[in-house]
């Protein structure tokens, strides 16, 4: 399965900076990490999943071994109700699933954790601020009332 973590076994001599730079060529790269338990194997994260995915296309095939490993970070925010995304924010979305079709739940899946983590902030703060706003309080007892 595709993630934004990619393993792969490079040359002995191969600093982490060097490999950085050979992986960047794809995407902007969020770490780069040795395997102790095996020197000539690094772990290479990219923010955005697409990178990892070109990344794998073009090195497996000058790497010894370049596949996916699991993914770090979340790519998927849970939402109730609409889904607050902005018609740029699109682009960036990999896929919507209902979670729950019944209570009107969606998973978005996002190709980029950093878009997935700017949706969770916001979702967070926009709760944070509907609790706090007296209106938010005077709209939840009409509700209640009707």
């Amino acid at each position: 399965r595709e993630s934004n973590v990619v393993h792969a076994v490079v040359p002995p001599v191969a600093t982490l900076s060097a490999t950085r730079a050979v992986f960047e060529r794809f995407g902007a790269v969020a770490a780069v990490s040795a395997n102790l338990d095996e020197p000539d194997k690094v772990a290479v994260t990219f923010f955005d999943v697409r990178s990892a995915v070109q990344a794998v296309q073009a090195l497996s095939r000058t790497y010894k071994l370049c596949e996916y490993g699991s993914q770090a970070g979340s790519r998927t925010v849970q939402i109730a109700g609409a889904i607050p995304v902005d018609q740029d924010d699109l682009a960036g979305i990999s896929y919507i699933f209902y979670e729950d079709a019944l209570a009107g739940r969606y998973v978005i899946e996002f190709f980029d954790i950093r878009d997935a983590a700017k949706l969770e902030k916001e979702l967070a703060e926009r709760r944070q601020q509907e609790a706090l706003s007296p209106s938010a309080a005077l709209d939840a007892a009409e509700g209640e009332e009707a």
